[in-house]
C-alpha cells in the first residue's frame, strides 16, 4: 500500500463526489426551472392546472432524488474514512507485533528517561533480512555472462572476474532501492 495507492483512492472518490455534486447541482437547476414554470404560468387553466400538478409531482420526484444523492454521497465519505481508519489500524497493529518481537532493552533503549546506555543498544529487529546477494558458486560460464548481460556489463575476463563484476553489480542494484530504518524512523541505504 504505497502513497500513489492512497493517492488513487482519493482521487477516484474526489472524482466520484465531484460528479454527484454536478448531478445535483443539475437537479436543484431543474427544481428551480421547475418552481419558475409553475409561478409563471399565470391564472391556472384546468389545462394548465394539469400541468401545474404534473410540474409539482416531478418537483417532489427531484427533490427526492437530491435528497437520495445527498445522502449516498455522505455516506460515501462515511465509508471512504472507515476503511482508511481500517487500513491504519491493520498497520499499527503490524507495527505493535513488530515492537513486541524485540527484547525488552530494545524497546526501552530509545525511549527518554530509560537508563540503557545508547552504546549498548541491542540490534533492531530487521523486517526484511539484510544478506548480501550472492553468486552461487555452482553457476557455469554460461549463466555469469547471461547474468552479466542482464545487468548490461561486459563478459569478457576470467569466472573469478566475472563472478566479482556480477557480485558488485548484485550489490549496486540492491543500493539503488531504500530500506526503513527503525532506529531513526527513516528511509535509507540498506547497510552492506
Amino acid at each position: 500500500m504505497s502513497a500513489a495507492f492512497w493517492e488513487g483512492k482519493r482521487a477516484q472518490l474526489r472524482a466520484e463526489s465531484e460528479a454527484r455534486l454536478r448531478e445535483m447541482d443539475e437537479f436543484v437547476a431543474r427544481e428551480q426551472a421547475l418552481a419558475g414554470a409553475a409561478l409563471g404560468a399565470g391564472a391556472p387553466s384546468s389545462a394548465g392546472s394539469l400541468e401545474a400538478e404534473q410540474l409539482k409531482i416531478d418537483l417532489a420526484a427531484e427533490r427526492e432524488r437530491v435528497r437520495q444523492l445527498e445522502l449516498a454521497l455522505a455516506q460515501q465519505q462515511v465509508d471512504s474514512e472507515h476503511a482508511l481508519q481500517q487500513v491504519s489500524a491493520y498497520w499499527v497493529a503490524k507495527l505493535d507485533d513488530a515492537r513486541a518481537q524485540l527484547p525488552p532493552a530494545a524497546t526501552t533503549a530509545g525511549q527518554p528517561g530509560s537508563a540503557a546506555p545508547a552504546e549498548a543498544a541491542p540490534a533492531v529487529l530487521d523486517l526484511v533480512p539484510q544478506s548480501l546477494p550472492e553468486v552461487r558458486e555452482d553457476m557455469t560460464l554460461r549463466e555469469l555472462r547471461a547474468h552479466l548481460l542482464s545487468y548490461g556489463l561486459s563478459t569478457t575476463g576470467l569466472k573469478s572476474e566475472l563472478r566479482a563484476r556480477l557480485q558488485q553489480a548484485m550489490m549496486d542494484d540492491r543500493l539503488k532501492h531504500l530500506a526503513w530504518d527503525p532506529e531513526t524512523l527513516s528511509w535509507a541505504a540498506p547497510a552492506a
